[in-house]
């Protein structure tokens, strides 16, 4: 089945070229295309084949008003009153304001036309879950989560998720998230045609990766089911283009040990020459063994880390540094991370 199409219809070739780049980013169930003129975006559009319609206010007009589009965003330019019923946003709001007014007349347009659900994304590859989880403490596990992070996403799209108690990412990063991972559980379980789109509404991307805003409190992540957790990543993998799904663990994870056991691949960072470390690894691998997950040790991967001279203070730029170079050394030498050019995500949606 062919995708839905969001359109946009604006002459100022920039900042439709700048919207259509930021809307591809965020991994929507649609086509995204763009037009400089409404003779041309006519030609090729209709009511039928556009969920939404996103027009520049200079351009909304004449035969556009005529077409009869089901769903209409204009994109106000002037404070002129254009008439009852129209949804308006200021062209010069941030891209997440437009986004998010977008998103809600695409959830709109879905129910409306006939309780159809979002289309759902096919992969060209399977989706490739990676734990990182670590019985030490204090062993810069997020950090290198992260840089990992961003490392695969100049290639591939990944998606990170983080399950500590505090990550302390609203202060890290100094932003207010649009909900958190508690509410794509929620949708998962009740409304699982709208997780797609959810997604794509909360994501929030540091340094090229997308990233799943954690919980506010431990008491929620620990209210959450292991069977939730299972069901949500295979939700993301039906509905989402991601090729990486990166899990930053913790212990107040419910069913920990078959959510490592979901992992393609999981990352276990010990410290060098530590008495302590080791212990807690031997430790580690013995519960593993008396519960029957022998398999989970078998695709875990022991990353050692030198001591750093310096750590990046940006969680938006990890990819340089003797940190990032550490951390790409030991992706070489593991097989499961693939390597080599990935299809250019710019490539979906069309541009006219």
């Amino acid at each position: 089945m062919d995708l839905p199409n969001i359109v946009i219809l604006d002459d100022e070739r920039s900042y439709a070229l700048h919207l259509l780049e930021y809307l591809k980013r965020k991994q929507l169930p649609y086509e995204i295309c763009a037009f400089f003129s409404p003779e041309r975006m006519l030609l090729k559009m209709n009511r039928d084949n556009t969920a939404v319609l996103v027009v520049a206010e200079s351009e909304y007009g004449g035969k556009v008003v005529e077409a009869d589009f089901r769903e209409l965003l204009i994109l106000g330019e002037t404070e002129q009153y254009l008439g009852p019923g129209l949804r308006v946003v200021s062209k010069y709001q941030s891209m997440e304001v437009i986004f998010a007014a977008i998103l809600e007349l695409c959830m709109k347009e879905s129910r409306e036309n006939g309780g159809a659900a979002l289309p759902a994304l096919r992969h060209s590859t399977q989706l490739k879950i990676i734990g990182i989880y670590s019985p030490n403490t204090r062993c810069l596990q997020t950090t290198v989560s992260l840089t990992l992070g961003q490392l695969l996403a100049q290639k591939y799209r990944t998606l990170y998720m983080n399950f500590e108690n505090y990550s302390g990412f609203t202060q890290l990063l100094g932003r207010q998230f649009r909900g958190s991972v508690c509410d794509l559980v929620y949708y998962n379980d009740v409304a699982r045609a709208k997780v797609a789109a959810q997604i794509g509404l909360m994501a929030e991307e540091i340094g090229g990766l997308f990233m799943i805003p954690p919980v506010h409190s431990f008491l929620e992540l620990q209210s959450i089911q292991r069977d939730q957790w299972i069901d949500l990543f295979r939700t993301i993998e039906e509905v989402t283009e991601y090729e990486y799904l990166l899990l930053d663990l913790s212990e107040s994870t419910n069913g920990l040990l078959d959510v490592l056991r979901e992992c393609a691949l999981v990352i276990t960072l010990i410290r060098p020459g530590c008495r302590i470390s080791e212990a807690r690894m031997q430790q580690y691998r013995e519960i593993l063994r008396q519960r029957g997950y022998e398999d989970v040790y078998a695709k875990t991967r022991r990353w050692q880390l030198p001591l750093f001279r310096e750590l990046p203070a940006n969680l938006c730029e990890l990819t340089h540094g003797e940190l990032a170079a550490c951390v790409r050394k030991l992706m070489e030498d593991v097989g499961e991370l693939r390597c080599g050019a990935a299809a250019n995500p710019s490539e979906r949606g069309g541009l006219e």
